[in-house]
This record gives C-alpha cells, structure tokens and sequence, in this order.
C-alpha cells in the first residue's frame, strides 16, 4: 500500500470531519449526509456518534454487513484514489478504541446486542455487539433473522430415508455418467458426489459448493431423482421441488441444466416427468411476502414445498437470504449450491 494520505484526523467539529473524509475520498456524500441527517433527529452532537453513523453506512456500501471497529482500527480506512492506495485511521474522534466503545455504547442512537444478537432495550439506528461489531440496525435484524432460522433448521432431526433404496439408486444413477465434483486424489474422485448425496438425502439443510462446471446442479438433480424414488416406494405423492436462483439468467441456466438431466438419464417415465421443469428467482417467489397487513407489516407467507433447491446461493445478499430462509421454515428440505469464490453479492452479505 502507498501513501498515507492523512496521518491523523485533527479533532474538529463534526461537520467538517466528515467534509473532510468525503473529500479524501473516505466517505461518499450518502454516508456523510446519512450521519448528519440522522444525527439531527435525535438531537446528537458528539463526532464520535456522527463519525460512527457514517463507517456503518460506508461499510454496508462497501458490502459489509457490519463494521469491525477493532479489524479497521489495525487496518484502517483503505481508498484507492488515481490509481493510488491511501490508508486513513479509523480513530478519529477519540484517543483510543475502549473510548470511542464507551461513548457509543451510552449514545441514544446505539442498541446493544448480546453474542447471541439479540439486542437489549430499545431499538435504535445502529446496533453494537459484544465483539465491537458496529451495525445499521436493518442488516443486524436481517443476520438474526438468518442466524436463528439456520440454527433452526441445521438441528433439525434427520429425515427418514431408506437406505438400501438409497445406495442402489446412487450406484445407479453414477454409473449413468460423473456428476463432475472432480477431485485430484484418484479413487476419491467418485467418492465425493456419492458421499454428498447420501448426507444431502437425509438433511433438512444441505450445502453443495464448488466451482464454475463441476457439476453442482447435476449432483442435485440426481438428488431429486432420489428423492422421488424414495417418496414413491413409501406410497407417497411426488414431492414438490421449486428451484431457485438470484436472478433470471441462472435460473434460466438452471432449467437447462435439469433439462437436460431429464433427457440424458435412463428415468421411468414417471420419475422423468416428475422432475421440474421450471425455475425462477427468488424474489418472483418472495413476491408474495411484499403483502401488506392494515398497519403495513409483511403479511406471514410461507412456500408450499417439499424441496427447495437455490443456485448461486454465494451471490444472495443477507436481507434476501434472511427472507428466503423465513418462508422456507416449513420446507422439508433447503439444498444451497454456491461457489465460495464467485463474486460476492451486490447488496451487503
């Protein structure tokens, strides 16, 4: 990193620090009017409070869903400024990291949440927790939300599946051709799928994560062909599965994918037609939930499925996740395919 472009913040009033920051290239206009503005309304002075609305706002921009006053303090405030890298300090209003906490924690403006994230007392504009993790309060409520529904889910008994019935169908279907999920360690090359369909068959939540071409949706759609194996051998009526993705183009990849799995794959022909056909975004399915009640609250919604598989599961922002993980709370099975390397989501998480 080059340049050091301010070594040290001068204490001055609120105003013109964050005119300052803005200038530098530090804060974008919608951070400093953010602080300022909601600052006002609740009648704070202290830099400090106006200083800290403005790092959450820029981080949430940034992608973040929060800010780590401890990690920022050793790393600073990084901007790329005409093809340079500047680092500013992030202590700009007080002396040391313990006070600045201090201050914030007896602001008006700042809840206080427990490591669980449940916050204490009223809720306020920003939400600090135990580890100095500084919040909007929006994204905070969004990764309770998520945090509570995933423990939900993840302790979850397992789902009853026959394994005899299991084994024979995933012998099968390997046999019809590799999922991909290639490994370089030989005999385990085959393993891999085998081993992730027999977890994910039993699981209320799975995750299946690799790159670009390693055959993630074809693993699931011969995960489906199981599912639909088992449902039937128990008398059961086919299970209703609705794909998902972030947007309109890989859901349109993900139709594709299962289409031509429909083809390719020696299926009875029950099985063959049972397998979806269709796949849309996750906001086309949420779009219920966006109901309002008389006094504009969300209206309860829920999906109406047995099996709810998400592509691209690594490009879906924290707020649309915490969303889709509330209306799948009586889906029998979520399966998230994801690439830990794709590019991250444009909204925060």
């Amino acid at each position: 990193m080059s340049g050091n472009a301010i070594g040290e913040w001068p204490r001055v009033e609120s105003a013109r620090l964050l005119e300052m920051a803005r200038a530098n290239g530090v804060l974008s206009a919608l951070d400093q009017q953010f602080s300022l503005r909601l600052a006002a309304l609740y009648g704070e002075k202290e830099p400090g409070i106006h200083w800290a609305l403005a790092i959450a706002s820029r981080q949430e921009a940034a992608g973040h869903v929060c800010a780590d006053l401890s990690r920022l303090v050793a790393d600073g405030l990084v901007v790329e400024r005409h093809g340079e890298t500047e680092v500013h300090p992030l202590l700009a209003t007080s002396d040391s990291l313990e006070d600045w906490l201090a201050e914030l924690r007896e602001s008006p403006l700042v809840s206080l949440a427990s490591s669980r994230g449940s916050e204490r007392g009223t809720p306020r504009p920003l939400v600090l927790d135990e580890r100095g993790r500084l919040y909007l309060r929006r994204a905070h409520g969004s990764q309770s939300k998520l945090a509570e529904r995933i423990r939900e889910r993840a302790g979850r008994d397992d789902l009853d599946v026959d394994r005899g019935l299991a084994e024979t169908g995933i012998e099968r279907l390997m046999d019809a051709g590799s999922t991909g999920l290639a490994s370089d360690e030989g005999d385990r090359e085959d393993e891999a799928p085998r081993s992730a369909l027999r977890v994910a068959l039993s699981r209320p939540l799975a995750i299946v994560t690799g790159g670009p071409g390693t055959g993630k949706t074809t693993l699931v759609s011969r995960l489906v062909v199981l599912l639909i194996e088992q449902a039937l051998a128990k008398g059961r009526s086919v299970p209703r599965v609705r794909l998902l993705a972030p947007t309109g183009k890989a859901a349109a990849a993900m139709a594709a994918s299962f289409a031509r799995q429909r083809e390719s794959l020696d299926l009875p022909d029950g099985i063959r037609e049972a397998l979806p056909r269709t796949a849309e975004t996750i906001h086309r399915a949420l779009h219920p939930q966006t109901r309002l009640d008389a006094f504009g609250r969300p209206l309860p919604f829920s999906l109406a499925d047995d099996i709810v598989i998400v592509d691209e599961a690594s490009m879906v922002d924290l707020e649309l996740m915490a969303r889709l993980f509330d209306a799948c709370r009586d889906v029998e099975r979520l399966v998230l395919l994801g690439d830990p390397d794709q590019l991250t989501s444009v909204q925060a998480g």
